[in-house]
């Protein structure tokens, strides 16, 4: 008798009815986690199949009302936000007053990507074209152009771009970064090619390190943005950056084989530009490395392969010091079907063959042996 009572009282715990076998109509989380440890139990024969079928609507119902409430809880955050906009608003606080954490609530509203707020924001006055405070740490002197394409809110950028007040799309940063930065570095296609449909739009815009949008994407191996600013009748793919470095120097050295052939289709890409290092392309190709590169960039005509870089060594040279016979005999081979004469620091061209084919190690320029 007292076991029978034992598992009545269990069964009403589980939220059914014992002789009905039905559910009773709210089931907390609780007691469906419940039920399905019960059904994990010594002895899951006890359990009618309408006990079961039971226990089943009751998760079913349990997952149902958590789904609500999470909808419910977002719903209820942004009518808060909306609600603390209204008020200040009401009460006379300034729209465009800053934080404490130095950013004002259309920046808040652009960086969380809530169209909502924003829309809220702009109607009731807020300035688009504010910057945060010179002093943030992470974000200094960002508009909110500047936060929706870092983050690739685009909807936000349209919301944005359509505001009446003119807005300023080469705007720079503290670090003198514009929107087109913050896209390409961040690698939002979308959002790039939005500001590139813009004619005010500077696609050549540098910011403090000398990067230009192009430099940002070849060094993100991002092809697909890569694709679209080679595409505008502005883009000037030989700036150098501080360092010197061109993007395709730079997809060289990261070995992005993909980029630098988008780039060399281009015929105004000049492939003999040196960095701060004297360094060209193929120098580089040849450092780091990287056959494939090293066999695209010879393929054009005008390539010189006798340029040496500060420390006098030749594409040449880097492929002999790093003992790559594949690049070494890409490079003579080049020399040789366009007539041309490869200088070296140490042996000639001739030796340097005949070393290549014979697996010895090559002298380096300074006289030491090569792989030291």
């Amino acid at each position: 008798m007292p076991d029978l009572e034992k598992k009545e009282k269990r069964r009403s715990f589980l939220g059914i009815n014992i002789k009905s076998g039905r559910e009773t109509p709210e089931v907390p989380m609780l007691v469906a986690l419940s039920q399905a440890t019960a059904c994990m139990g010594p002895q899951p024969d006890q359990f009618t199949e309408v006990s079961l079928n039971a226990l089943e609507k009751n998760l079913e119902i349990a997952r149902q009302s958590l789904e609500k409430e999470e909808a419910t809880r977002k719903r209820e955050s942004i009518e808060i936000k909306l609600s603390k906009t209204k008020t200040f608003l009401k009460t006379g606080v300034r729209t465009n007053a800053y934080c404490r954490d130095g950013l004002k609530y259309v920046h808040r509203a652009a960086k969380d990507g809530n169209v909502k707020w924003l829309s809220t924001l702009l109607r009731d006055g807020a300035d688009p074209i504010s910057v945060s405070a010179s002093w943030h740490d992470e974000y200094p002197r960002y508009q909110a152009l500047h936060f929706a394409a870092e983050k690739g809110h685009l909807e936000v950028l349209k919301m944005l771009l359509e505001n009446p007040r003119k807005m300023d799309l080469n705007a720079r940063t503290y670090r003198r970064e514009t929107p087109l930065h913050k896209a390409c570095y961040n690698c939002h296609d979308s959002v790039a090619r939005l500001l590139l449909t813009r004619w005010e739009v500077n696609v050549n815009a540098r910011d403090n390190c000398g990067r230009t949008a192009l430099h940002l994407s070849a060094w993100n191996n991002s092809v697909n943005t890569v694709d679209l600013l080679l595409s505008h009748r502005d883009i000037n793919v030989n700036i150098q950056k501080s360092n010197g470095n061109t993007a395709l120097i730079s997809a060289c050295k990261h070995g992005y084989a993909e980029v630098a052939l988008m780039l060399l289709k281009r015929r105004e890409t000049d492939v003999n530009l040196r960095n701060n290092c004297g360094k060209t392309a193929l120098i580089v190709a040849c450092e780091e490395r990287n056959d494939k590169i090293v066999q695209l960039l010879l393929f054009r005509p005008e390539i010189d392969t006798s340029v040496k870089d500060n420390d006098q060594r030749s594409a040449l040279d880097w492929a002999l010091q790093q003992c790559q016979e594949r690049l070494a005999n890409f490079i003579l081979k080049h020399n040789e079907e366009h007539g041309k004469e490869q200088q070296l620091s140490v042996a000639s061209a001739d030796e340097c063959a005949m070393q290549v084919v014979d697996g010895e190690p090559i002298g380096l320029p300074n006289g030491d042996k090569a792989g030291r």
